[in-house]
């Protein structure tokens, strides 16, 4: 991207941004909305859950030697996610060869979990790898499968280089498995060093090799699964409650701020960018117009590459 249209895109989203004095829910970072400008108080968090208790619960249930629908070994190290290029995943292959060929003693088979765009692809790569009888590319698994994944694996890997947020973390922890979590994932968040998992940088060259070995070390045995679980527990369906309360009651309480045509068209510029028009009836450019967030209507605001969508 040209440096002056990045600075100017920069501009606009935190002119966007400060146009808005009642609260919107977000989906992205809080510490990236905040740095665009969005006042702290208007941000609310635990939009990105799942049922924490469900993975748990069916976790601590398993049994493995009634269970013959797994289709992958045990003690593995787990991808599971859409095979796309945003998600990395031949740099996770890439990365595990690697560490196997640093490593002295065989490491524990890696077992790729999911389909997409890319999969004739990574066929292809795992034909290359000294190592392809080690990695396990199997289909996409039914929810009620994943559960198994989560706990007979030693750890769970996102090695996306761009995630809004990657539920596979929540999934993971919940079923009290570790993670090893790149930083450009929002679910970075939940990673608490050496007590659920490490982060890892997927542009730093061998960052992510290095931190797989680091896994293997530090998660290898004695693993406490219930510290794990109790790690993300309060991240669940009871504080997306919680939240989205909050956000209503605060949008309840400001009266709405006349915008400016200029402010307007801006973000209307860049709704469009991003595939919404006017037309969805959340934006408009007509100066006697006033714009704000209906108390049962808000708007989620996707912040990526330096782009602002609003969309219902």
């Amino acid at each position: 991207m040209n440096k002056k249209v990045g600075n100017l895109e920069s501009s606009l989203n935190r002119l966007s941004l400060k146009s808005f004095h009642r609260p919107l829910y977000l989906e992205t970072s809080r510490d990236y909305v905040v740095r665009l400008g969005m006042p702290e108080e208007f941000v609310f968090d635990g939009f990105d859950v799942v049922d924490n208790d469900y993975f748990w619960t069916s976790s601590c249930s398993i049994n493995f030697r009634k269970n013959k629908s797994i289709r992958s070994p045990q003690n593995f190290i787990l991808f599971v996610g859409r095979l796309v290029p945003r998600k990395n995943v031949l740099g996770l292959i890439n990365a595990y060869d690697d560490a196997q060929s640093q490593s002295a003693s065989a490491l524990p088979s890696l077992v790729i979990l999911g389909d997409g765009n890319q999969r004739d692809l990574i066929v292809s790569r795992l034909e290359k790898s000294p190592f392809k009888n080690r990695i396990h590319l199997l289909s996409s698994a039914d929810y009620s499968e994943l559960p198994d994944f989560y706990t007979r694996a030693l750890f769970v890997v996102l090695p996306s280089i761009a995630e809004t947020w990657g539920l596979v973390v929540n999934e993971a922890l919940a079923s009290g498995c570790p993670v090893l979590v790149s930083r450009h994932a929002g679910s970075a968040q939940l990673v608490k060093s050496n007590v659920n998992g490490l982060l890892f940088d997927p542009l730093k060259e061998g960052d992510l090799a290095c931190k797989l070995i680091m896994m293997l070390q530090n998660f290898h045995k004695n693993v406490d699964r219930a510290l794990i679980f109790e790690s993300v527990r309060d991240w669940g369906l009871d504080k997306f409650s919680h939240s989205l309360k909050q956000a209503y009651s605060l949008s309840t309480e400001r009266p709405i701020r006349r915008a400016s045509a200029q402010v307007l068209g801006l973000i209307e510029l860049l709704a469009m960018r991003s595939g919404v028009g006017a037309a969805s009836g959340i934006i408009t450019s007509e100066p006697d117009k006033k714009v704000g967030i209906a108390p049962a209507d808000f708007l989620r605001l996707s912040c990526d590459r330096g782009e602002v969508v609003c969309k219902r």
